[in-house]
């Protein structure tokens, strides 16, 4: 809850036992919603139009908690994958097929069948350069 109002997201991935809610930005972006970064970028306001919506401060990683209050709610539905691959994949910073295959075999990816990871679309975009 920020400024007395309650937000509610919609269309994001929920994990149930996820001990920390993560918000994308690219579901922020999907909803119109920018976010924003002060000159430190210490601080970063997500807004729509001139409202801000949300604000959150720059923690460990540069992962940003959000400030005021957060009301944890169940999801009303969920989009379920029979493998779970490609969310560990996601979760865990696009991490690469090989690192996938060990955390794998130290029975650390609970719900996974198979380390074969299909195309991901985020890691070609993160491994493009600009040319000047």
């Amino acid at each position: 809850m920020y400024g007395g109002t309650v937000r509610t997201l919609c269309d994001v991935r929920h994990i149930p036992d996820l001990k920390k809610n993560l918000i994308s930005l690219e579901n922020l972006h999907k909803n119109s919603l920018i976010p924003k970064a002060d000159e430190d970028k210490e601080i970063i306001r997500i807004v729509k139009g001139a409202l801000t919506m949300m604000k959150g401060k720059i923690t460990a990683g540069n992962i940003y908690k959000l400030l005021e209050s957060t009301v944890v709610g169940g999801a009303h539905s969920v989009e379920s994958y029979d493998d779970n691959i490609k969310l560990w994949h996601m979760c865990l910073g696009h991490l690469s097929e090989h690192g996938m295959v060990e955390l794998h075999k130290r029975n650390l990816l609970h719900g996974v069948k198979s380390c074969k990871l299909d195309f991901c679309d985020f890691c070609v975009l993160g491994k493009q350069s600009e040319v000047s």
